[in-house]
């Protein structure tokens, strides 16, 4: 039998060609964030959470699992998680594009535009090209009322990329958030209660958002009116509940007039 012995040269060019081998905690890991991803697109925030908790078990000082979590458990209002996933990132949150584009996100969530609408602002000035910040940016504008910005800064979006399903929905959020403005709810309660009654006070403070919202929301330019009406029809939450208050509210309006009919005869 002849032993052949390895040709060097050879073994040298294949090491050269052959694909690097992608460690095998990388596999499983990435996995997981792509299905963490695919999660928080389809607003499915507890799914997400499962899956970028796992993610992070097997990389535990990837910052962009926890830029994902962030976000995700500030939508599920997960307050201990977020708490949590905001003291591990630190500085990143503040000095990172990356890190305030998800800290814009989660203020987003939280309704707290003004603190969106900061983090965003700074997240552009350290990446003008990031279309994410601009959407961010532009929803962080909605939700203050700041509509003549916000259309710009949908432009500045589209300049710079296409902006994803999620961005947009924030955006038709924080502009229903606008719309439904608690503030006159409150309002409204307070006068009827001194009117009228508590009881009757009570119905039209739960209905007064809803009312204001299509009032308001159908005044404001097409694109924006768009949508906001496309994340009004794909929260069943809400739709459930403005239906509940518009139905609770006719109830107690036909009995108070009946009452007052009743009581004139």
């Amino acid at each position: 039998m002849t032993l052949v012995s390895p040709d060097p040269q050879r073994q040298t060019e294949t090491a050269i060609h052959a694909p690097p081998e992608t460690p095998p905690a990388v596999r499983p890991a990435q996995t997981l964030i792509d299905t963490g991803r695919r999660c928080l697109d389809a607003r499915e925030w507890k799914k997400a959470i499962i899956a970028l908790e796992s993610a992070r078990k097997l990389q535990p000082d990837n910052h962009m699992i926890d830029n994902l979590l962030l976000e995700a458990a500030a939508n599920a209002n997960r307050r201990a998680l977020v708490k949590q996933v905001r003291e591990r990132l630190g500085v990143r949150l503040t000095r990172t594009p990356d890190g305030l584009i998800a800290e814009a996100a989660s203020r987003l969530a939280d309704r707290n535009f003004t603190a969106a609408d900061k983090a965003a602002r700074a997240a552009i000035k350290l990446d003008p090209g990031n279309a994410r910040g601009w959407t961010l940016l532009a929803a962080s504008y909605a939700g203050l009322g700041w509509f003549t910005q916000a259309e710009e800064c949908l432009d500045g979006a589209s300049r710079h990329g296409v902006a994803s399903p999620l961005d947009l929905w924030y955006f038709g959020r924080a502009t229903n958030a606008w719309g439904m403005d608690r503030s006159r709810a409150l309002i409204a309660t307070l006068i009827t209660s001194v009117l009228v009654g508590v009881f009757i006070a009570f119905s039209v403070g739960i209905a007064t958002p809803f009312f204001t919202r299509e009032i308001r929301v159908r005044k404001l330019p097409q694109r924006i009116h768009h949508l906001a009406e496309a994340q009004w029809a794909s929260d069943p939450k809400a739709r459930v509940l403005g239906g509940v208050a518009s139905l609770f509210f006719l109830i107690v309006a036909v009995g108070f007039l009946y009452l007052s009919t009743a009581a004139g005869a």
